[in-house]
């Protein structure tokens, strides 16, 4: 029966790994670059929504069933996902078969070509370490609840309503949190910010856990802290961070952010669950298994020291797609993110009249020519002069009427 249990849950891990990434690879297929950039949180926040109703399902076949009838359960939701592709396929109406086009390649190869890619960027190799330090501590989070959960739990069914309950919490906060602060977030404060949320709160809540191990050797006081842990830092991925990640990748062009993507999908992620997985039990070989979360805690720290580099390689990397023109500003450019808005401010005083023209483009097809500053008139490019001229005339900057008599003069 063990190794059977072994097996299944190797199978149910490459399963929805797979499933995850074929997910999100159908919805880039389905959505343009527009329309992925509006949908895409709301997508999202709707997978948030399947584990709290998910955790309402597992909680009520439990309970009525007993938990090894929530296995058919499950098996039955993820028969209907082909069910809705067919659906969705119709809706969109049939397309005519095209030429093949050799720029999709399959998912693999384009992750062969994603280490060299991370190699030439240090921003996309600082967004690996990122998730690589993401899902690390997650396992370990992971695997810290599941222990203190089988300390206080007795039957099976018991630990299975536990779990039901945690999903459902976490379902619950991460919607909230998406839907009220993310955005906020981003407009506010910035991509920075937002990177630093998760980290900080699992180092806070961490910290709790480690204080409460050491100085009282009772798992009951650290219990209730590793459940706020595990809500915090579930639904804060699934949310938050998940869309700050996103944004990282804005100032990369399209071809290298998908190779790198591929290559953090297929790669850095699984690597990161077996790193987890082997520290774990280095850990459990030495020491007592609550000192988990010494070893969290220590790799938390560090992976708040990834994030303020990353916020710089973010901003060095957005400067130099403005000077080179590498950003497209139908698909790459977020001016809701505080950050962004700020660089591309900055660049207007750049004393390359490339950068200045770009990132007067960028703000103009953005919607956001109110933003462009009058005081342009009086630049030393006519190309830059005339470019102000046209977005103040487009947004109607009446306030500007007085500086463009005097240019005209």
């Amino acid at each position: 029966v063990y190794k059977r249990q072994v097996l299944y849950y190797v199978w149910l891990g490459m399963a929805f790994a797979i499933a995850v990434s074929q997910f999100w690879t159908y919805a880039n297929h389905v959505f343009d670059p527009r329309q992925a950039r509006r949908l895409f949180a709301f997508i999202g926040a709707g997978g948030l929504l399947g584990a709290m109703f998910g955790g309402l399902l597992a909680a009520a076949v439990t309970r009525f069933a007993g938990t090894r009838f929530t296995l058919l359960a499950a098996a039955a939701l993820l028969l209907s996902s082909p069910l809705l592709v067919v659906f969705i396929e119709r809706l969109r109406g049939t397309v005519p078969p095209t030429t093949p086009r050799t720029r999709h390649r399959p998912r693999y190869e384009e992750a062969r070509g994603g280490l060299g890619t991370l190699r030439g960027s240090r921003l996309l190799a600082m967004i690996a370490l990122l998730m690589l330090a993401s899902v690390m501590i997650g396992q370990l989070v992971a695997w810290q609840f599941n222990w203190y959960v089988e300390q206080y739990t007795e039957a099976l069914d018991e630990r299975t309503a536990v779990f039901a309950y945690a999903f459902i919490l976490m379902g619950v906060a991460g919607f909230l949190f998406q839907l009220i602060f993310t955005g906020r977030i981003h407009r506010a404060l910035g991509v920075g910010f937002g990177m630093r949320v998760l980290p900080g709160t699992v180092m806070l809540a961490q910290l709790a856990v480690v204080v409460a191990v050491i100085l009282t050797p009772i798992a009951a006081v650290a219990y209730p802290i590793e459940w706020f842990l595990f809500l915090c830092e579930t639904s804060l991925r699934l949310s938050g961070d998940q869309a700050t990640r996103e944004r990282l990748c804005l100032p990369v062009s399209e071809e290298l952010r998908t190779k790198a993507k591929a290559f953090i999908d297929v790669f850095v992620q699984r690597f990161a669950k077996g790193a987890a997985a082997f520290l774990i039990l280095v850990t459990l070989k030495f020491l007592p298994a609550a000192y988990v979360s010494v070893l969290t805690l220590i790799l938390a720290v560090g992976w708040m020291a990834i994030t303020l580099r990353t916020r710089r390689e973010y901003v060095t990397a957005f400067r130099e797609g403005l000077k080179s023109g590498s950003i497209q500003p139908d698909t790459t450019i977020d001016t809701q993110d505080v950050t962004t808005v700020t660089t591309l401010m900055q660049s207007l005083g750049s004393s390359d009249p490339r950068t200045v023209l770009h990132s007067l483009e960028l703000l103009a097809s953005s919607g956001e020519g109110r933003l462009v500053p009058p005081v342009l008139l009086r630049h030393e490019s006519a190309e830059v002069r005339r470019k102000t001229l046209d977005i103040l005339a487009d947004t109607g900057r009446e306030d500007a009427a007085h500086m463009v008599e005097q240019a005209l003069g």
